[in-house]
């Protein structure tokens, strides 16, 4: 559907934000995605609405967006706060051209935080370099304005909006064994390498049950 939300606020920016925030609670690894179909209308080119996900709702949480602006910033920001009522880093020089119509996406995996933007949501660019943030669970994920200009509303609005979150399906210490078990693969590919967060390294076993495949007499792996 279509977001249409209504923002003012000093900004997201410095040990202290003032914005609105549209959220739900996370727990583990997320990517949050949204068009920004577009930016509104108000006094501050550094006006902000797009992706964020965060501690809490305290001012000075830590926390990572990504955002189109009013327009300055090349039309697109990756900002974040590392440290609780810490000051605010961006990465925005590179994203000349982004403006209504562009994606926003922000992806979590553990503590790095990683801001990318897509002109049709299929091939995206890396904002700036993923960032460090130590964050607790649960933490909250969602849409956000801030228009820059304490008093002043300034609304946008937003679609293809989706949330898609991520589990690991072992947990530390868990055991990985080969079926059948009888070390029959290369010692670089073992059980333990299918599930290693690793995507450099495999396992290959050399065992599997064929049947013939009736069409062409061949045979086909189950």
């Amino acid at each position: 559907g279509t977001w249409t939300i209504s923002g003012e606020g000093a900004d997201v920016w410095g040990s202290a934000d003032q914005f609105h925030y549209v959220y739900k609670e996370l727990t583990g690894d997320a990517v949050i995605v949204a068009r920004v179909v577009d930016n509104g209308t108000g006094s501050n080119a550094w006006a902000k609405g797009g992706v964020m996900i965060r501690q809490s709702t305290e001012p000075g949480s830590v926390h990572a967006i990504m955002a189109i602006t009013g327009g300055n910033g090349g039309g697109g920001a990756f900002q974040w706060r590392p440290e609780a009522d810490g000051g605010s880093s961006s990465a925005h020089d590179d994203a000349a051209g982004m403006a209504p119509g562009y994606f926003v996406k922000l992806e979590r995996v553990g503590n790095d935080f990683t801001g990318s933007y897509s002109a049709d949501g299929v091939t995206w660019i890396q904002q700036g370099d993923t960032q460090t943030i130590e964050m607790t669970d649960p933490a909250l994920i969602g849409l956000f304005v801030t228009s820059h200009a304490d008093g002043e509303i300034r609304t946008y609005t937003f679609d293809n909006v989706s949330i898609a979150t991520m589990f690991d399906v072992t947990a530390p210490g868990d055991v990985v064994q080969g079926v059948p078990n009888d070390g029959d693969w290369p010692g670089a590919e073992t059980p333990d390498l299918a599930f290693d967060d690793d995507t450099s390294t495999k396992y290959l076993h050399f065992k599997g049950d064929f049947d013939p495949d009736p069409n062409t007499g061949g045979s086909g792996l189950q």
